[in-house]
């Protein structure tokens, strides 16, 4: 309808209740706190899994290099499939990390639990070789580090010079 040339009376009503729900949602978001940080949550999940897709998608500066249309497609649904692959691993790495911090002692809320996302890079080498026997069962994974008392959250870890010391109460 947008590209009509001649617009008509559907065309312009929709336009205008688009721009009222637009405006209705500005002035909820403006005025309710709980929105904002829900709307923030979302744009930081976002944020982070562009991050691991750039993280992945290295070769080439990121740019997708071929013409045809249908290798263009493949390489994004590879990108794809990779990505989801390394969330799904983080995911497991996540959850064996919670478990082995509360069987350590460590007390551990849910709320916070519930904000981990299976987007983080820290840990990934793209740059890297990597090989696979596909005729072997896999081994499994290597062991986690064992948990410090000095990241318990009520603890905090010994003050470096650029930081002082937390005031107790």
């Amino acid at each position: 309808m947008q590209a009509f040339p001649r617009q008509n009376a559907v065309a312009r009503a929709l336009q205008e209740y688009g721009r009222l729900v637009k405006t209705l949602f500005i002035l909820r978001y403006l005025q309710q706190p709980e929105l904002r940080k829900r709307v923030g949550r979302q744009l930081n999940k976002g944020e982070s899994l562009h991050a691991l897709r750039e993280k992945v998608h290295f070769a080439h500066h990121g740019n997708v290099r071929h013409r045809q249309l249908a290798d263009q497609a493949a390489q994004a649904l590879c990108l794809t499939l990779v990505v989801n692959c390394v969330a799904a691993f983080n995911a497991g790495l996540l959850t064996q990390a919670v478990d082995q911090l509360r069987t350590a002692g460590f007390e551990i809320d849910d709320d916070d639990v519930s904000h981990l996302g299976p987007t983080m890079t820290e840990h990934i080498n793209v740059h890297g070789r990597y090989h696979f026997n596909l005729d072997q069962v896999p081994k499994g994974l290597r062991p986690l580090r064992q948990a410090s008392p000095a990241i318990d959250r009520h603890e905090r870890p010994p003050c470096t010079p650029n930081r002082p010391p937390r005031a107790t109460p």
